[in-house]
């Protein structure tokens, strides 16, 4: 028996969407789009049910949803959307479901402000550099977040309100982590040397913290909101302060 070969980057969206074998995106994406027949989504959905091509359907919605402009990008942008893509923005999806208390359906975390400035970066991530710095500004534009092109974000990823957070620098961030609004990461610390800024996975940031360049907080770590770290915290930590403090 053969294993089936995997689509090439550049097959055509429409091809690599006939291909597509992971039938729980299929259901999740479904279910999307009923939530919004069955809501006031059901007006701005007419023109987007696309048969046996649900990533493109999504991917209108979510540029309507974000405000970008999908026809501008279209061509430059379908090679890209493949499906490991959209496993990590259906992976979002769900972990803002699983950790916003806000969010009573799947149509409720599309519509987060935090959810379509993660989603922007993923986008930012398998364009072209000049597309990618122009969806990068987007963000900033309109939600009030900075995330250099050096930051790297791993699956399952909830920014809870992006306005005054601040991603720049060379950034490492695990899978699993949920970051709070006007949470800085990589505030130089006057040191030499490129050491980036490590967020293990499992990890919770609070709100008006801050990660200095050289900091490495360690996986499943809760760093309370005010907080400022600029060291090395272990593993499965509860820290808070300035300097921040074990518990």
């Amino acid at each position: 028996m053969t294993t089936p070969k995997t689509p090439s980057p550049l097959t055509p969206l429409s091809l690599l969407l006939a291909k597509d074998t992971n039938p729980m995106n299929k259901f999740i994406i479904s279910k999307l789009f009923s939530e919004a027949l069955n809501s006031n989504w059901s007006g701005p959905l007419k023109g987007l049910m696309v048969s046996k091509n649900l990533h493109l359907a999504l991917m209108k919605l979510l540029a309507r949803t974000t405000g970008i402009n999908f026809k501008a990008i279209e061509d430059s942008i379908s090679p890209t959307l493949n499906n490991n893509f959209w496993n990590i923005v259906i992976g979002d999806i769900l972990a803002t479901y699983r950790k916003d208390p806000t969010c009573s359906s799947l149509i409720d975390c599309i519509t987060k402000p935090g959810f379509k400035a993660t989603f922007l970066y993923r986008l930012s991530t398998v364009v072209k550099p000049s597309l990618s710095t122009r969806l990068l500004r987007f963000i900033e534009n309109h939600y009030k977040a900075r995330i250099s092109n050096t930051t790297r974000i791993g699956r399952c990823f909830v920014l809870c309100r992006p306005s005054g957070v601040s991603l720049e620098g060379s950034i490492l961030i695990g899978d699993n982590v949920m970051i709070a609004g006007n949470v800085v990461l990589g505030l130089s610390e006057h040191k030499t040397g490129n050491c980036p800024t490590i967020i293990h996975s499992g990890c919770n940031i609070g709100s008006n913290s801050i990660i200095l360049n050289t900091a490495e907080v360690g996986h499943c770590c809760k760093i309370n909101p005010l907080s400022v770290v600029s060291g090395w915290i272990l593993p499965c930590n509860h820290v808070s302060g300035v300097p921040v403090i074990s518990k």
